[in-house]
């Protein structure tokens, strides 16, 4: 028995299920409880004055992901997280749609909220398959490298360190900090051979913008338009988005030999 052939994970069919080809006005941690919440409290209100009279549109394709529709036209991807994807911010203010902009070609955005490597690599591969694709821009920040992904029950489901409920005799082992070099570097080449396969240039970058150790609030940094939070006040300023768009941005105009960009680093 051929394993391999006999389960064919990299297929439509295990692409987002919900929330296909539709139009959103919010969507994953950017709720509508968490803005009548917010929009209210007297001191966090403050930071959202943009978000009342800009409304944010989640538009999503037919396969569920924001993104142009899938053709048969060159394109670029971008591959990551709830940051590209664009949680709690418009389209135009994330760091993937300006690269996409300046690039040109078809905008591919195969991001969903709360994925790690293992799933960004499945939808990678399913898409690869059918797709003409110029460069792959992967955005890995350190806070996903403990995003596991499983098959149970007919669907792949995501294991975070936090999540209480799968802490057992492994749990530490899974998440410790060499476990996470390992299994991501081993993500990554895999990433990258994709991409060699299929003629695509590959780009990382794995910054991350969080400072656990102080436990920041995006809800405290004031600022101009530039230094705008995301709607949800949990995810990355327009700022930080820029300083995204901005470290592709130079590293594919001056060493399109080297995949992975200078500025990141692996913990």
């Amino acid at each position: 028995m051929d394993l391999l052939k006999e389960h064919n994970l990299f297929t439509n069919k295990f692409l987002p299920s919900q929330n296909k080809d539709v139009s959103l006005d919010y969507y994953d941690t950017d709720s509508e409880e968490l803005w009548n919440t917010n929009s209210v409290c007297e001191y966090r209100s403050k930071f959202l004055d943009y978000y009342k009279s800009n409304k944010i549109s989640y538009e999503l394709n037919s396969l569920g992901f924001r993104s142009d529709e899938f053709t048969s036209d060159l394109g670029n991807v971008f591959l990551g997280c709830s940051h590209t994807f664009g949680v709690g911010h418009m389209l135009e203010n994330t760091w993937s749609y300006k690269l996409s902009k300046l690039l040109g070609n078809k905008f591919y955005n195969i991001s969903r909220p709360g994925i790690g490597i293992m799933t960004q690599y499945r939808f990678l591969k399913t898409l690869l398959k059918n797709q003409k694709v110029e460069n792959v821009f992967h955005y890995l920040p350190t806070e996903c490298f403990t995003r596991y992904e499983f098959f149970l029950e007919d669907e792949f489901s995501i294991l975070f360190n936090k999540q209480e409920k799968y802490k057992g005799d492994l749990f530490f082992e899974l998440f410790s900090k060499e476990q996470q070099v390992m299994f991501n570097s081993a993500y990554i080449d895999a990433i990258h051979n994709l991409c060699k396969e299929a003629g695509s240039n590959y780009y990382l970058y794995t910054r991350s913008f969080y400072n656990q150790e102080k436990n920041i609030s995006y809800s405290n940094k004031k600022g101009s338009e530039y230094n705008l939070p995301a709607r949800d006040l949990q995810h990355l300023l327009v700022s930080e988005q820029d300083s995204i768009f901005e470290s592709f941005k130079d590293h594919i105009s001056t060493n399109k030999d080297s995949y992975y960009i200078n500025q990141s680093k692996i913990l």
